[in-house]
């Protein structure tokens, strides 16, 4: 089972980029090297029924860039650690660590996915309506991206949303995806 990984934004509120430039130009699954330094992080205004909350274990900044308490990616790594890599991270919700998604796999069958397409030509997707994966490519990656949604997903298996349910981490939202029979 795959999930597409997001953060609870209604519930927790959101994380961004202070400089917004950011926020297109890290979607790419290219590692950025140990030396980066990720620019500072803000939390949206957030109403006093959230700070009560208290700050989540895991928010998302932008597509494939994940922030999470270090108790989090202790409890992950042995499913994620090959899937991207780790920063520390400053926010204004206090320490984190901010992990970029860089596995990108080629694994949607694209002849038996669902898509909706921006051109007569079928080569641009504009969304994906039901996904089916080629198992022999994913199997083993527990969370990944693929070129098809332009990186803007990741997706998770059904043993990191145990771990997560498990350890009670809070601030994750997954999806379950649709698949194409």
């Amino acid at each position: 089972m795959l999930f597409i990984l997001d953060s609870d934004v209604d519930k927790y509120g959101g994380f961004f980029w202070e400089d917004k430039s950011q926020h297109m130009a890290l979607i790419s699954s290219d590692p950025l090297g140990p030396a980066w330094k990720p620019p500072a992080i803000h939390s949206s205004r957030l109403p006093k029924k959230i700070l009560k909350l208290g700050p989540p274990d895991f928010g998302e900044v932008s597509p494939g860039n994940y922030l999470m308490q270090p108790k989090v990616y202790e409890a992950l790594k042995p499913l994620w650690a090959d899937a991207g890599e780790a920063f520390e991270a400053e926010t204004t919700r206090g320490p984190y660590l901010l992990f970029h998604v860089t596995n990108e796999i080629d694994g949607l069958d694209c002849d038996r996915s669902e898509m909706t397409f921006f051109d007569e030509e079928k080569t641009r997707v504009m969304m994906i309506n039901r996904y089916k994966f080629r198992d022999d490519v994913i199997q083993g990656n527990h969370l990944f991206r693929i070129p098809q949604s332009y990186k803007l997903e990741s997706f998770v298996t059904q043993e990191v949303k145990d771990i997560v349910e498990a350890e009670g981490f809070t601030g994750f939202y997954f999806t379950k995806i649709r698949w194409a029979e």
